[in-house]
Protein backbone atom coordinates (compact mmCIF):
# COMPACT_ATOMS: atom_id res chain seq x y z
CA UNK A 1 0.00 0.00 0.00
CA UNK A 2 3.16 2.15 0.89
CA UNK A 3 4.26 1.78 -3.11
CA UNK A 4 0.97 2.66 -4.49
CA UNK A 5 0.12 5.32 -2.45
CA UNK A 6 3.38 6.91 -2.72
CA UNK A 7 4.58 5.70 -6.25
CA UNK A 8 6.71 8.63 -6.72
CA UNK A 9 8.93 7.66 -4.49
CA UNK A 10 11.55 5.39 -4.02
CA UNK A 11 10.48 2.26 -1.52
CA UNK A 12 12.75 2.95 1.08
CA UNK A 13 11.13 6.61 1.15
CA UNK A 14 7.51 5.49 0.51
CA UNK A 15 7.69 2.94 3.63
CA UNK A 16 8.95 5.62 5.64
CA UNK A 17 6.12 8.09 4.52
CA UNK A 18 3.34 5.47 4.80
CA UNK A 19 4.32 4.67 8.46
CA UNK A 20 4.52 8.30 9.56
CA UNK A 21 1.27 9.38 7.50
CA UNK A 22 -0.69 6.22 8.56
CA UNK A 23 0.54 3.73 11.03
CA UNK A 24 1.31 6.06 13.38
CA UNK A 25 -0.87 8.38 15.69
CA UNK A 26 -0.35 12.06 16.31
CA UNK A 27 1.60 11.87 19.58
CA UNK A 28 3.89 9.02 18.08
CA UNK A 29 4.71 11.07 15.20
CA UNK A 30 5.56 13.87 17.29
CA UNK A 31 7.75 11.76 19.53
CA UNK A 32 9.36 10.79 16.29
CA UNK A 33 10.13 13.90 14.12
CA UNK A 34 9.76 16.83 16.43
CA UNK A 35 13.14 15.90 18.14
CA UNK A 36 14.71 15.30 14.68
CA UNK A 37 13.16 18.45 12.89
CA UNK A 38 14.50 20.85 15.60
CA UNK A 39 18.32 19.46 15.45
CA UNK A 40 18.15 19.61 11.64
CA UNK A 41 16.17 22.74 10.99
CA UNK A 42 15.16 26.19 12.02
CA UNK A 43 11.13 26.01 11.98
CA UNK A 44 10.90 30.00 11.15
CA UNK A 45 12.77 29.74 7.93
CA UNK A 46 11.16 26.34 6.79
CA UNK A 47 8.35 28.22 7.41
CA UNK A 48 9.11 30.87 5.58
CA UNK A 49 10.69 29.40 2.39
CA UNK A 50 7.53 26.49 2.26
CA UNK A 51 3.67 28.06 3.52
CA UNK A 52 2.30 30.92 1.79
CA UNK A 53 2.42 34.95 3.58
CA UNK A 54 -1.41 35.81 5.00
CA UNK A 55 -1.25 38.42 1.41
CA UNK A 56 -1.43 35.35 -1.14
CA UNK A 57 -4.19 33.57 0.85
CA UNK A 58 -6.05 36.18 0.29
CA UNK A 59 -5.59 36.66 -2.97
CA UNK A 60 -6.48 33.13 -3.66
CA UNK A 61 -9.87 33.64 -1.22
CA UNK A 62 -10.70 36.60 -3.73
CA UNK A 63 -10.56 34.57 -6.72
CA UNK A 64 -12.41 31.21 -4.76
CA UNK A 65 -9.03 29.51 -5.09
CA UNK A 66 -8.77 28.50 -1.78
CA UNK A 67 -10.01 25.31 0.18
CA UNK A 68 -9.59 23.89 2.97
CA UNK A 69 -6.91 20.94 3.45
CA UNK A 70 -8.06 20.20 6.95
CA UNK A 71 -6.65 21.67 10.02
CA UNK A 72 -3.87 19.06 11.89
CA UNK A 73 -2.87 17.23 7.96
CA UNK A 74 -4.53 14.44 9.30
CA UNK A 75 -5.71 10.98 7.64
CA UNK A 76 -9.80 12.29 8.12
CA UNK A 77 -11.29 8.68 7.11
CA UNK A 78 -9.31 6.83 9.78
CA UNK A 79 -10.60 9.32 12.81
CA UNK A 80 -12.78 8.51 15.57
CA UNK A 81 -15.80 10.35 14.43
CA UNK A 82 -15.13 13.52 17.35
CA UNK A 83 -11.86 13.66 16.39
CA UNK A 84 -13.14 14.43 12.72
CA UNK A 85 -15.43 16.92 13.79
CA UNK A 86 -13.23 18.71 15.89
CA UNK A 87 -11.06 18.48 12.65
CA UNK A 88 -13.56 19.94 10.39
CA UNK A 89 -14.88 22.76 13.02
CA UNK A 90 -11.16 23.81 13.57
CA UNK A 91 -10.83 24.37 9.88
CA UNK A 92 -14.44 25.82 8.87
CA UNK A 93 -13.51 28.33 11.92
CA UNK A 94 -9.75 29.22 10.52
CA UNK A 95 -11.92 30.32 7.03
CA UNK A 96 -14.58 31.98 8.61
CA UNK A 97 -11.89 34.22 10.57
CA UNK A 98 -9.64 34.79 7.95
CA UNK A 99 -11.40 35.21 5.22
CA UNK A 100 -15.27 35.98 6.21
CA UNK A 101 -16.68 32.65 5.22
CA UNK A 102 -16.25 28.41 5.25
CA UNK A 103 -14.30 26.49 2.76
CA UNK A 104 -15.73 25.26 -0.16
CA UNK A 105 -13.67 22.90 -1.31
CA UNK A 106 -11.19 19.98 0.75
CA UNK A 107 -8.59 18.53 -1.02
CA UNK A 108 -8.39 15.00 1.59
CA UNK A 109 -4.98 14.66 3.45
CA UNK A 110 -2.73 12.32 1.70
CA UNK A 111 -5.54 11.58 0.12
CA UNK A 112 -6.12 7.97 0.11
CA UNK A 113 -9.02 5.63 -0.16
CA UNK A 114 -8.55 5.24 3.49
CA UNK A 115 -7.98 8.65 4.23
CA UNK A 116 -10.88 10.18 2.63
CA UNK A 117 -13.53 7.07 2.40
CA UNK A 118 -16.42 7.57 5.01
CA UNK A 119 -16.75 10.52 5.82
CA UNK A 120 -18.58 12.42 3.48
CA UNK A 121 -22.01 13.15 5.61
CA UNK A 122 -19.09 14.75 8.04
CA UNK A 123 -17.74 16.41 5.68
CA UNK A 124 -20.99 18.00 4.12
CA UNK A 125 -22.47 18.70 7.19
CA UNK A 126 -19.20 21.13 7.67
CA UNK A 127 -20.91 23.15 4.70
CA UNK A 128 -17.91 22.18 2.35
CA UNK A 129 -19.38 21.66 -1.30
CA UNK A 130 -15.77 19.34 -2.94
CA UNK A 131 -14.20 16.94 -1.50
CA UNK A 132 -11.07 15.98 -3.52
CA UNK A 133 -9.17 12.41 -3.29
CA UNK A 134 -6.13 11.57 -4.73
CA UNK A 135 -7.76 8.55 -7.40
CA UNK A 136 -6.83 9.11 -10.64
CA UNK A 137 -9.09 9.07 -12.63
CA UNK A 138 -11.67 11.04 -14.25
CA UNK A 139 -14.90 12.31 -12.97
CA UNK A 140 -18.06 12.22 -14.95
CA UNK A 141 -19.61 15.46 -12.84
CA UNK A 142 -18.82 17.41 -10.46
CA UNK A 143 -22.50 17.39 -9.06
CA UNK A 144 -22.55 13.46 -8.48
CA UNK A 145 -21.02 12.69 -5.31
CA UNK A 146 -18.99 15.85 -5.43
CA UNK A 147 -17.35 15.08 -2.19
CA UNK A 148 -15.40 12.20 -3.67
CA UNK A 149 -14.19 13.64 -6.70
CA UNK A 150 -10.72 12.15 -7.88
CA UNK A 151 -8.17 14.16 -9.67
CA UNK A 152 -4.33 13.98 -10.89
CA UNK A 153 -1.09 14.43 -9.35
CA UNK A 154 0.96 17.25 -10.36
CA UNK A 155 3.81 14.64 -11.15
CA UNK A 156 1.01 13.00 -13.19
CA UNK A 157 0.84 16.49 -15.73
CA UNK A 158 3.63 17.41 -18.40
CA UNK A 159 6.97 17.98 -16.32
CA UNK A 160 6.01 16.30 -13.84
CA UNK A 161 7.83 13.34 -13.09
CA UNK A 162 5.65 10.82 -14.56
CA UNK A 163 3.73 12.67 -17.42
CA UNK A 164 1.14 10.60 -18.03
CA UNK A 165 -0.43 12.76 -20.50
CA UNK A 166 2.05 12.59 -22.94
CA UNK A 167 2.49 8.51 -23.19
CA UNK A 168 -1.66 8.28 -23.16
CA UNK A 169 -4.93 9.91 -23.69
CA UNK A 170 -6.07 9.66 -20.21
CA UNK A 171 -9.69 11.02 -21.02
CA UNK A 172 -10.28 8.70 -23.49
CA UNK A 173 -9.97 5.17 -21.64
CA UNK A 174 -12.16 4.24 -19.09
CA UNK A 175 -10.45 5.23 -16.21
CA UNK A 176 -13.43 6.34 -14.25
CA UNK A 177 -13.89 7.35 -10.25
CA UNK A 178 -15.07 4.38 -8.17
CA UNK A 179 -14.02 4.94 -4.42
CA UNK A 180 -17.19 6.77 -3.65
CA UNK A 181 -19.00 3.54 -4.87
CA UNK A 182 -17.21 2.03 -1.49
CA UNK A 183 -17.95 4.33 0.84
CA UNK A 184 -20.67 3.18 2.70
CA UNK A 185 -18.92 -0.14 3.25
CA UNK A 186 -16.09 1.14 5.50
CA UNK A 187 -15.67 0.07 8.40
CA UNK A 188 -12.19 0.86 8.94
CA UNK A 189 -11.96 3.74 11.80
CA UNK A 190 -9.12 3.75 13.76
CA UNK A 191 -9.73 2.68 17.54
CA UNK A 192 -9.79 5.17 20.31
CA UNK A 193 -6.40 5.11 21.99
CA UNK A 194 -5.93 3.63 25.51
Amino acid sequence: MAIAHYNYDNEETALLKYLLNFKLNVPQQQEFIDPLFDQLFDENQVASELYSEVGMLHELNSDNSLGSHSHNHLPLGQLMREELEQELKQTQQFFREKFGRPADSISYPYGSFEACAGISAEIEKHEFKLGFTMERAKNKSLKKDSLLLSRFDCNDVPLGKNELFTTENLFQNNLTRNWYKNESNITHKRKPEA
